[in-house]
């Protein structure tokens, strides 16, 4: 059976915004190479919610931290893909995975390279 794995990666990093990075196409690529390349699923909270919550609007933000921390708990593991450092929000969930006691892999390369 495949592994939901979260993808813990920047997502506006040191920016004001997520438009100011290209780590939205950065975490789409993670996320494509690792479900044609691996049995399980990716999971990225930041390309799920932003569809249909703002980043930019700080309630709407907050409400997106809030569901992808009850969506992690679904997962099996977590991938941290660090080689940007981490933002606040990586912190954030890393912080919450190790509450919830769950795996992380920690990576200073993308999947490809």
């Amino acid at each position: 059976m495949s592994k939901i794995i979260f993808i813990c990666h920047p997502w506006r990093g040191n920016g004001k915004s997520h438009k100011d990075a290209n780590y939205p196409e950065l975490t789409k690529k993670i996320c494509a190479y690792l479900a044609k390349n691996t049995n399980d699923i990716p999971l990225s909270t930041g390309l799920y919610l932003n569809q249909f919550l703002d980043d930019d609007i700080e309630d709407e933000r907050n409400l997106g931290i809030k569901l992808g921390r009850e969506l992690m708990e679904k997962c099996d593991e977590v991938y941290s893909y660090e080689m940007h450092d981490i933002s606040q929000g990586m912190k954030g969930d890393l912080e919450f995975a190790e509450y919830l006691g769950k795996p992380i892999k920690r990576f200073d390369k993308y999947p490809w390279e």
